[in-house]
């Protein structure tokens, strides 16, 4: 064993071992899911970590914010929602859920997508909420 291995493999696995313990020891399995589940949201590469089933998962989360009905046209709108933002250069290069919320609101997307900015004011709110409540 020589130094770069010690310090790639030894050091870094334990470090990144440590992190993700720290990560279960602080947040709930149901914070994690969460987190998760508003990740599929973020619009780098475009839009590369897009997943409708997480992001239905996490109206479902919210059952006082979307009923059964709002959820059915959330399917539909989101498949709209993710081809017309990839085909649209003004979506290119964006950075995180804050940037791709107000350009949303810049180009008045949010008109016609409405359950979708419901979700991304969610994932906005929640990450202080989390906070505010530790």
């Amino acid at each position: 064993m020589n130094n770069q291995h010690h310090f790639e493999v030894v050091i870094f696995n334990t470090v990144l071992d440590m992190q993700i313990q720290e990560f279960g020891d602080r947040f709930s399995e149901v914070g994690t899911k969460l987190m998760e589940n508003m990740a599929a949201l973020i619009p780098c590469d475009s839009f590369s970590t897009f997943d409708k089933a997480k992001l239905l998962k996490l109206s479902e989360i919210y059952k006082n914010d979307f009923d059964d009905s709002e959820r059915v046209q959330l399917n539909g709108q989101l498949d709209i929602y993710y081809h017309s933002l990839l085909h649209d250069e003004r979506f290119f290069n964006l950075k995180g859920i804050a940037d791709i919320s107000h350009l949303v609101v810049e180009t008045g997307k949010h008109f016609y997508f409405p359950l979708v900015y419901r979700l991304l004011k969610l994932t906005l709110v929640l990450p202080v909420t989390t906070a505010t409540v530790e």
